[in-house]
């Protein structure tokens, strides 16, 4: 593949900057009745997966999602519709902190059980032994940052991120590499490009399986493909970055462990 540096293309002002605008503009809403009238606060609400959820200061919003069942190749409706609900944000350090004492045997049992996964991992690397460097609290940290990643991103997501925001930059960037000119172009060099550019968004949608990784080289591209765009304004911009970037920190530990 390919290392293209890009151009993002011109941002708009989010859902969430328009409600905070909205919100600013009467200062007479209390922060806490208003916005608990406003998002209906505690109150399940339908859900599709096209609805933003707009972030809400003080709040957090948890979607109850169901999937249909078959019976017989025929379809079978969810009992349980699909629903939002924003709850308020009480997890936070203070709160952990304060119960630490009764969260300690559940964080050590939980984050045995995930070094017991990064182990698997490694032996079905082929890995035959595992140095101390393998595991331990910072390896530890690093595959959970990549499981985390990996686990809030869907394919249909990432496609979508692509479309809004990348193919355009990438095709642009091929052009210009090629010397090509949209305008003066035959349809075959056209086409050609489209089929590059569509190469990079299935590779990039594949990252919705957290066990997917590439070569070293590939990996690069893919983030060199990233390095015009700023991830840091994009949910899914940054969550494939990380993912990414931390797909080669555990490869690189697989490596070691060999």
């Amino acid at each position: 593949m390919t290392n293209l540096n890009i151009q993002a293309p011109s941002s708009t002002p989010s859902l969430q900057a328009r409600e905070q605008t909205l919100q600013a503009s009467d200062p007479s809403l209390a922060p806490d009745a208003a916005t608990r009238n406003l998002y209906k606060v505690g109150t399940f609400q339908p859900y599709s997966t096209q609805l933003p959820l707009p972030a809400v200061e003080g709040f957090r919003p948890v979607k109850c999602l169901y999937k249909d069942g078959k019976k017989d190749g025929k379809v079978v409706p969810s009992e349980n519709a699909n629903s939002y609900v924003y709850i308020p944000a009480a997890i936070d350090a203070a709160s952990i902190t304060q119960y630490m004492p009764n969260l300690m045997p559940h964080i050590i049992a939980y984050l045995s059980e995930q070094e017991n996964q990064l182990v698997k991992k490694l032996h079905k690397a082929k890995s035959t032994y595992i140095s101390d460097s393998a595991v331990g609290m910072e390896s530890l940290l690093v595959f959970l940052e990549a499981n985390n990643a990996s686990a809030r991103l869907t394919k249909q997501a990432i496609e979508d991120w692509f479309e809004a925001c990348m193919r355009e930059g990438l095709e642009a960037a091929f052009m210009e590499r090629k010397g090509l000119d949209i305008a003066t172009s035959n349809e075959q060099d056209i086409l050609r490009i489209v089929a590059i550019v569509d190469s990079y968004k299935a590779r990039y949608a594949s990252l919705a399986n957290p066990k997917m990784s590439y070569p070293e080289v590939e990996t690069k591209a893919l983030i060199s493909a990233l390095e015009g765009y700023k991830t840091g304004e994009s949910e899914v911009g940054g969550k494939v970055l990380t993912r990414l970037e931390k797909s080669m920190q555990v490869e690189a530990d697989m490596f070691e462990a060999l």
